[in-house]
């Protein structure tokens, strides 16, 4: 009890030291303390609401009518009692009120939802009686998205293929929109048999037919998916591909997505944590310091090397413990501030609460963090010793007989944060490659800050006397100078990375290089439809572009190999097995390079004895295994088709061209079944309205992709995603910043007699002021510019590997980062050190 009374009273009687480290600890804290919670909030939710969000326990669906053989297949899986419901949805156009949108049609029946409520603005809570009014009338409920988009209202009339339907209620809640953003395409729901009588169920649609189960008793579904697989595969052989989904598995599909986000942010903040925990480090070292007598006078009174050891590891226990109640806290009073970052991506009625877990996560790192942080300075006071009473100045002793333990201080570090960052990225080859990374950066960061600092000694010969004293206490006082160099560097990179490659895909998507990204892209469009489609066209002078064809095929053998024959897992079973788009085309796309083999002079000649040419993807080619000179089969609508791969390309995707995976040799595919998909450029913004609702009413069933919108709801989600990334990452330079306050500070009391001195031989204020101005202006901008540096070559290592080399250097972005990191790293000194500064040399005496 006696070193808790002592640690208390050292605590109360260091109230600045105090009250610095618990501000700088809480600051690395919160960020990942609040994404904790935010992940755990997101969890619990999925688990919680699992089958709302599927509206069903078990749903089977597939792009054909399902048929006895499907369902008897299910049962035999189940083998269950229960209750289900059926379901036909696609994407179309509709029209309403002189303007026309692309809109998710979903049919429905009298059991829908099993779970989950589905709330009506008129109707309120669904009911069997306003089903049976859907059902028996052409009426619709429709999104209040859509309704504000065409600006409709309830009681009005929207056409939907060949038929009119009158809005009877607007939805205000839809348990199966689980993610917000899908309301890019709204929706629309009706009966099962309106939806069949919209006419727009044809040869080559995209239809999804759904089943949904929902079980009167609980029933174990882990195993499931892989019986339902091996199951199709036996009775119906290679000529289906139906899917079956359990409510777990779709919220383990959604909380996938928001994972990655929450982990790639858990990485960032963690940088601000050690951060922090160097800032506190930096305290506590000058704090330690400057206590040093009275541990020497502790010791002369009987106390052990042990129990001084004791009483400031209570000190930093208690602080931290503070810290993590304030950080815990503080997150809490934030946490509306995280679903706004991604609203786009949040499951409806999310709820962000702070769980005993994340509060529990907080106090160990608090606590443990902040001790394996100042553990090495700690270990100095075995090498405290009470005859240093006699000397001048109390220090630890110089002799190096406790080097191990010294060394050995600084492996708890590495080991807690690699395994935080293991946790966090919930993969320990990401989590060793990020500490990998990490340390890396410093490496390299720390090496520049060695040869700078170096040579600051050779620059001050030729300086005035200001500079020069300012360039030799660089060069004589390294390691805390390294220290600000990697704290600055590090918040640099953050800070500048996430823009580089932000700037890059956003000039991509908007503009890609060497076309024009179209205004509309258009598919299920009949052959029969073309004349017509080009006719409306030509009447605003404009003419369709990349007509490409499109026949649905089944990928069946490579190399006379079944595909079935090399498959591993299920995921590879559904990547080889599942049915493919074909073309046929005789050149390459301004959107396509040809990579590997040669073009096809022709096309082929029936009855040839050669195999006609296939064109693969680059990407896609790698997946499935294939190369050059392989022959591939495909089963189309039941006729067998080979060819041989005649070359390899790679696509821009972001061109919204009609671009596809396998592209045949024209000449084989010519007479099969078929819709075209094309593309339509250089359209006026004041054309887009009266073009899309021509086509909605004389041809309905074409779907049409106003790209422009598109386009601007891709930026507007990766806009939401940068932000919380840069939230992150300035978290991190303001962490770094008190770690720069802390060095500033320390180092300037550790130089009180050279400042003294300076004062007393004639140096005023504004003198020491610019030698101080100097040193960390130096420091504050060769760290930002070789942190924004390593940030320019990272960001364009991430967009060679990961985003096909797009990656576009922003200059205004990178000089404002060096110049703003800069001052502010001059106004923190400045801030740090303005009290010692303006000390007079009398008290400066009196200090020491």
């Amino acid at each position: 009890m006696l070193w808790l009374k002592l640690a208390f009273k050292e605590i109360s009687n260091n109230f600045r030291f105090s009250l610095f480290f618990i501000v700088n600890l809480s600051i690395g804290l919160i960020g990942f303390i609040a994404l904790d919670s935010f992940k755990n909030s997101i969890d619990t939710h999925l688990n919680n609401n699992s089958r709302a969000i599927l509206t069903a326990d078990a749903q089977i669906s597939g792009n054909a009518p399902l048929t006895e053989v499907e369902f008897t297949l299910a049962d035999d899986i189940f083998n269950a009692d229960y209750e289900y419901s059926d379901q036909i949805s696609f994407l179309s156009m509709v029209a309403g009120n002189d303007a026309s949108r692309m809109s998710q049609l979903i049919g429905i029946d009298a059991n829908y939802p099993q779970y989950g409520e589905f709330v009506l603005r008129e109707g309120g809570v669904l009911t069997d009686e306003l089903r049976q009014e859907l059902f028996s009338s052409n009426s619709i409920w429709v999104a209040e998205s859509l309704m504000l988009t065409l600006g409709l209202n309830i009681g009005d009339s929207i056409k939907i293929g060949a038929m009119d339907y009158t809005i009877t209620d607007m939805i205000e809640v839809d348990p199966s929109s689980t993610i917000s953003v899908m309301s890019n395409f709204p929706a629309i729901y009706m009966g099962l048999e309106q939806i069949q009588a919209t006419g727009l169920i044809q040869l080559g649609s995209r239809i999804n037919y759904s089943r949904f189960y929902k079980f009167n008793e609980d029933v174990n579904m882990d195993s499931w998916e892989d019986e339902f697989r091996q199951a199709e595969l036996e009775i119906l052989g290679d000529t289906r591909r139906i899917s079956m989904t359990t409510h777990q598995e779709r919220s383990e599909d959604l909380g996938r997505i928001l994972s990655y986000m929450n982990d790639y942010l858990g990485l960032i903040a963690l940088i601000a944590l050690f951060l922090a925990g160097v800032g506190a480090a930096y305290l506590f070292r000058s704090f330690f310091t400057s206590r040093f007598k009275d541990m020497a006078i502790l010791m002369c009174l009987g106390g052990t090397p042990k129990q001084a050891y004791l009483m400031t590891l209570m000190q930093i226990v208690l602080l931290g413990s503070i810290s993590a109640v304030i950080a815990s806290a503080i997150s809490f009073i934030t946490m509306p501030v995280l679903p706004r970052l991604f609203e786009n991506f949040l499951p409806r009625g999310f709820v962000n609460e702070m769980e005993l877990s994340s509060f529990i996560l907080a106090l160990f790192l608090g606590t443990i963090g902040s001790v394996i942080c100042c553990l090495p300075i700690l270990s100095k006071i075995y090498d405290l010793h009470p005859i240093a009473l006699f000397h001048e100045k109390v220090q630890p002793s110089k002799s190096l007989p406790h080097w191990k333990r010294h060394t050995m201080s600084y492996a708890p570090i590495l080991i807690v944060f690699w395994f935080l960052a293991i946790w966090q990225s919930s993969s320990i080859l990401i989590g060793s490659l990020f500490i990998a990374s990490f340390l890396a950066a410093i490496f390299i960061l720390g090496l520049v800050a060695w040869y700078i600092l170096k040579y600051c000694g050779s620059f001050s010969n030729h300086s005035n006397v200001t500079q020069k004293l300012a360039l030799r206490n660089l060069n004589r006082n390294r390691m805390g100078a390294i220290s600000c160099f990697m704290a600055i560097g590090l918040g640099s990179l953050l800070i500048n990375l996430i823009p580089q490659i932000e700037k890059g895909l956003q000039e991509e998507i908007s503009q890609p290089d060497d076309f024009s990204v179209p205004d509309f892209f258009m598919f299920d469009i009949q052959p029969d439809q073309l004349e017509g489609l080009e006719t409306i066209l030509a009447s605003y002078g404009h003419s369709l572009a990349f007509v490409s064809p499109q026949v649905r095929a089944r990928m069946e053998s490579i190399n006379a190999g079944i595909v079935d024959d090399f498959e591993e897992t299920p995921d590879e079973q559904m990547q080889r097995r599942r049915s493919v788009n074909l073309t046929y085309q005789d050149k390459l796309k301004s959107s396509e390079e040809l990579v590997e083999g040669e073009e096809w002079d022709g096309p082929w000649v029936f009855g040839s004895d050669e195999l006609p040419g296939i064109s693969l993807e680059l990407d896609f080619a790698e997946r499935i295994n294939a190369k050059l000179g392989d022959v591939i089969s495909f089963d189309v609508q039941s006729v067998p088709i080979s060819g041989r791969v005649m070359n390899l390309r790679t696509v821009d995707w972001n061109s919204f061209q009609p671009n596809f995976f396998i592209s045949f040799q024209p000449g084989v595919l010519d007479p099969a079944p078929k819709t075209f998909i094309a593309a339509v450029s250089n359209v006026p913004e004041e054309q887009h309205l009266g073009i899309q609702n021509e086509i909605v009413e004389t041809l309905p069933n074409i779907s049409i992709i106003n790209v422009g919108q598109l386009v601007a709801s891709i930026l507007d989600i990766t806009n939401q995603i940068s932000w919380g990334i840069k939230v992150m990452a300035y978290l991190a330079i303001f962490a770094g910043l008190v770690v720069l306050y802390s060095i500033a500070r320390y180092e300037v009391k550790s130089r009180f007699w050279e400042i003294n001195l300076l004062k007393i031989l004639g140096a005023n204020f504004k003198d020491v002021r610019n030698i101080v101005q100097i040193e960390f202006g130096i420091l504050g901008f060769f760290a930002a510019f070789v942190g924004v540096s390593l940030s320019l070559l990272i960001s364009y290592a991430i967009s060679w590997f990961v985003f096909d080399s797009i990656w576009q250097l922003s200059w205004s972005i990178t000089a404002l980062s060096i110049i703003a990191i800069t001052a502010l790293s001059v106004l923190t000194a400045l801030a740090a050190t303005m009290s010692v500064l303006k000390q007079k040399p009398l008290q400066l005496l009196r200090a020491d």
